[in-house]
């Protein structure tokens, strides 16, 4: 999974500084993917802390039983 996320966001910051270099994109379009960035990071930081509770969790729980 933290491969995965690193691989995510090295591709949205590529997009993310072609955007900024070029002239012709629109300056509405380049905030698009920069709130697009931010979502879906948020996105993923919300799954893996679930995740990690979960983990935490049944982790405590399979402790208790024995």
């Amino acid at each position: 999974m933290e491969t995965e996320l690193a691989t995510v966001k090295n591709q949205m910051n590529t997009l993310l500084v072609y955007n900024a270099l070029r002239k012709d994109v629109p300056e509405h379009f380049a905030a698009m993917t920069v709130n697009l960035v931010h979502a879906f990071i948020n996105e993923v930081l919300i799954y893996l802390n679930i995740y990690w509770c979960l983990s935490f969790y049944n982790y405590k729980h399979s402790k208790s039983l024995t």
